[in-house]
């Protein structure tokens, strides 16, 4: 019983993918350069990322009685897209990025792109990131304009690999010839 057990958790942890970063390197060993090929493949996201959205609204003035009032607004949408999340290729985009929704729904979708510099690097999170400084990336999302928290800037794709490897093997004994 304990020898099965043993087995069995061993079969479980072989059958288990690592997790890597997808960079163009692993697009070239898999051949991961068609559409097709590329839609058949489970992304990861490597860091949890937070989009937000923020709108604020003031004004002044005196109600009927004569007395000062001083109103303010504001809103806050944060879409949270924790690490490990899976997403599925969309498409490839006019520069080479990479398209990955995470999320149904009209342009729920995310850019990846590798770093200028870095061609063999990882897929990283693509956002505009002098737009705002203080509030972080800027990018479309669902049809608004949202803004990548910083921690979410280094996020990058991933994808799980795993290795099989089988061995056949046949035995036998030659027990040789007699005149």
């Amino acid at each position: 019983m304990k020898y099965l057990l043993v087995l069995f958790i061993g079969v479980l942890l072989a059958s288990c993918g690592t997790q890597i970063a997808y960079t163009n390197s692993v697009k070239e060993e898999f051949g991961l350069e068609s559409e097709a090929k590329v839609k058949k493949v489970q992304f990861m996201v490597s860091t949890t990322v937070k989009l937000i959205r923020s709108s604020s609204s003031a004004n002044q003035g005196t109600d009927d009685s004569g007395v000062l009032v001083s109103n303010s607004n504001s809103q806050e949408e944060i879409v949270t897209i924790p690490i490990g999340t899976y997403g599925v290729f969309e498409e490839f985009g006019e520069n080479g990025e990479i398209v990955v929704r995470f999320e149904i729904g009209p342009q729920k979708v995310l850019h990846f792109v590798t770093r200028a510099g870095q061609p063999n690097g990882k897929f990283y999170i693509q956002a505009d990131w002098r737009a705002d400084t203080k509030k972080g990336g800027k990018i479309e999302y669902g049809n608004q304009t949202y803004y990548v928290a910083k921690e979410g800037g280094s996020a990058y794709l991933m994808v799980l690999k795993k290795k099989l490897h089988k061995t056949k093997k046949k035995d036998r004994i030659v027990k040789g010839l007699k005149v």
